[in-house]
């Protein structure tokens, strides 16, 4: 609850976020990859295509619980990261 995660977008890092915030970032039109990381661990890459002037939204989470903190420092799968929607 308390750390940020920090959001890549095709390898370059966009920034952190916490619980409850949120970031904007421009990307240009096309395809690309997004990911959350924390630690030594993150979520599974997610592909996505943007379109001129399109708001893409993604969701990070926790994808364990309070009980699997080791998993920020061992796994791959211990944020879990979605795309929310995507508007014109």
């Amino acid at each position: 609850m308390l750390r940020a995660y920090r959001v890549l977008i095709d390898g370059n890092d966009c920034g952190k976020i916490k619980r409850g915030q949120q970031i904007t970032v421009d990307i240009i039109p096309g395809r690309h990859k997004a990911i959350a990381r924390i630690d030594n661990s993150g979520s599974s890459p997610i592909d996505f295509a943007a379109e001129p002037g399109q708001t893409i939204h993604l969701e990070v989470a926790s994808g364990g619980n309070g009980f699997q903190f080791w998993h920020a420092y061992t796994s791959t799968g211990y944020l879990r990261l979605t795309l929310v929607s995507s508007t014109d």
